[in-house]
């Protein structure tokens, strides 16, 4: 067979046939192209016997009737998908003006509520920002408790699959913990959810699946000690799991066993080599151990790896702790740039510029870790007001005790065993006194919904004393720290007017000041109601109050008159909110040496707060040598 000439004369023989190779058809003899298509003609050739013509003729005309029925086939397949796609194009036309009547009918809700919201609002039934703040506040837990309940979902099967391998038993007492837990979670009972899947991973802890989904949600609710024994339970069970590795490395450098934690590392770096986290984690641990060298040596290596802002952070610290506050300040920009919100590498930036000498700038970062860390009466001072001061009756054994036990774990910084203690006290003994230490120590602790519930339930028992002056604090600390100004200035206001006490005239005075101030409202009232509270304030609060004066003279640039009021305050309550603002004052009037110093010590005594993340964990665990110091 061929294509070009068809003379059949010498080589094809007689009965040689030219068939068009595109459509079948049968040609004359000697001709190049189809008669019927003009495509390039095939020539098929051979000796045919006597009686083999009329069969290859049929043979023939079977190919042409072939080749017809599938251009017909063709043309019907091409016309099928057509249609097909002109239906789809009808349906998403139609899902179009659906989705466009949908979002008409929202926007018709959306007006609805919120003219309900402002005439709720000046009918002074409810207000507009507590109605759309507590609106936020449920779709944002709604957001949690879904994504919570997807990932357990994602992970049934595993999880169930696993248990069949422990025994019919075990099958049946995890899939009723994970259907349990899934209720729980999708009512917004993290806790308790957990808590189920941990119960049943303490009898039958062979199931590594279990042990880390129990970790990861015990960690994200905080709950430390049983993530830590979910995460023992992984690692006995998969000691090549990387993850597992650290994140019980973590916790157990949080706890202070920094041995263990860093043989964990080792182990998890090997295991997983071109990993981003246990390289990290190793030169967090050397920084918290200040092994500088060794902890520049594995982060530059983790920042081979990844480009995050945490460990650019980590090693400007340590170059700048190394006597390189250039080098310090190139990773810390970069830090800041891919984190503009991570205070600690604003304010470490800051003291690079000071050293420097770029004053104007280290202003400007420590101006902006200010407005980010807003200045705040310390949970202690006030629960000491409460527990010291004298009650108006005598307390049950059982009130003191919760009291004392708030107290003491409070003055240890250990928020969470005080708020523990005293929240289960309020449901056992609901005591105003118990009820007002809640309130403050919720409010620590960033808790604002239960921080705000005890502190109205004492108020509205109309009780005086202690518990009254803790619950106002809690109060109005929590509205100025969420940022709800609205709500704060009415009701300081009416405590400055109408308080019982000079402390709690002072009190309101004290954080309406303070507002006025953060809002960059009426700053000469502002100065007036600080210097009120100066007046107002008792001894053991006065330092907070020369702090305020100190705080309204900053922002009026009067570095001078701040230093006549910060400097005697942070010299009684060297909180770090004080120092801060006595290191600002120190730049403002050009005394650079020692605004250093004092804000190299507001760091050192600041720390940085507990977080659940694993790497805010570590970052915790960087700072701890330097707190030692």
């Amino acid at each position: 067979m061929g294509e070009g000439s068809t003379n059949t004369t010498n080589n094809n023989g007689p009965g040689a046939k030219v068939l068009c190779q595109w459509c079948g058809a049968v040609n004359p003899e000697g001709s190049e192209v189809c008669t019927r298509c003009g495509s390039p003609l095939l020539v098929v050739s051979g000796l045919t016997k006597v009686g083999e013509a009329a069969t290859l003729e049929e043979e023939l005309e079977k190919a042409e009737e072939l080749a017809g029925a599938f251009s017909e086939d063709v043309l019907e397949r091409l016309t099928l998908q057509e249609k097909q796609i002109a239906t789809l194009k009808e349906a998403v036309q139609e899902l179009r003006e659906r989705v466009g009547e949908l979002e008409g009918s929202v926007a018709i809700v959306d007006a609805g509520l919120r003219a309900l919201s402002q005439l709720l609002d000046r009918r002074k039934v409810v207000r507009e920002a507590e109605l759309f703040a507590a609106w936020e506040r449920e779709v944002a837990e709604e957001a949690t408790r879904h994504e919570l309940v997807e990932d357990l979902n994602s992970r049934r099967e595993l999880l169930l699959a696993r248990a069949r391998t422990l025994g019919s038993k075990a099958a049946r007492a995890f899939e009723r913990a994970v259907d349990t837990a899934e209720l729980l979670l999708a009512s917004g009972q993290v806790r308790q959810g957990v808590a189920k899947l941990f119960g049943v991973l303490k009898r039958y802890p062979q199931h590594p699946e279990m042990a880390k989904l129990v970790g990861e949600l015990a960690m994200g609710q905080g709950e430390l000690g049983m993530a830590r024994e979910a995460f023992q339970i992984l690692v006995n069970l998969e000691p090549s799991d990387a993850d597992g590795l650290v994140s019980l490395a973590t916790l157990l450098a949080d706890e202070g066993q920094m041995r263990e934690a860093e043989q964990l590392l080792r182990k998890a770096a090997q295991l997983a080599k071109e990993s981003f986290l246990p390289t990290f984690a190793l030169g967090a641990l050397k920084v918290a151990q200040d092994d500088l060298v060794a902890a520049r040596r594995h982060l530059l290596r983790a920042l081979q790896r990844e480009q995050a802002p945490v460990p650019l952070f980590l090693l400007g610290l340590v170059e700048l702790r190394l006597g390189r506050p250039i080098k310090a300040i190139k990773l810390l920009e970069r830090a800041v740039a891919l984190a503009p919100d991570l205070e600690e590498a604003i304010y470490t930036l800051g003291l690079a510029y000071l050293e420097r000498g770029y004053t104007r700038k280290a202003l400007g970062c420590f101006r902006q870790v200010l407005e980010m860390d807003p200045q705040r009466l310390r949970y202690q001072e006030a629960v000491r007001l409460l527990v010291g001061g004298k009650a108006s009756c005598k307390l049950l054994p059982e009130v003191s005790r919760a009291l004392d036990q708030a107290a003491s774990a409070s003055e240890r910084g250990e928020l969470t065993a005080a708020w523990e203690a005293l929240s289960q006290a309020c449901f056992a003994h609901p005591h105003p006194s118990l009820q007002a230490a809640a309130a403050l120590v919720a409010s620590a602790l960033g808790k604002g919904r239960e921080a705000v519930r005890w502190a109205r339930q004492v108020l509205r028992q109309g009780v005086g004393g202690p518990p009254r002056i803790a619950a106002w604090t809690a109060l109005l600390e929590t509205l100025r720290s969420k940022g709800r100004y609205r709500l704060l200035i009415p009701l300081a206001r009416e405590l400055f007017a109408g308080g019982e006490s000079d402390l709690e005239k002072g009190l309101g005075a004290y954080e309406l000041a303070l507002a006025l101030v953060e809002q960059g409202q009426d700053i000469t009232q502002a100065e007036e109601l600080a210097h009120e509270a100066l007046a107002l304030f008792p001894s053991e609060l006065r330092p907070y109050a020369q702090a305020a004066v100190g705080r309204v003279y900053l922002a009026q640039e009067r570095y001078r008159d701040a230093l006549d009021y910060l400097q005697p305050a942070a010299s009684a309550a060297p909180s770090p909110q004080i120092l801060t603002q006595l290191g600002l004052a120190l730049l403002g009037v050009g005394e650079k040496q020692q605004a250093r110093q004092v804000l190299q010590r507001a760091r050192v005594e600041g720390g940085a707060d507990l977080k659940t993340d694993v790497l805010d964990h570590l970052v915790r665990v960087a700072w701890l040598s330097t707190r030692r110091n």
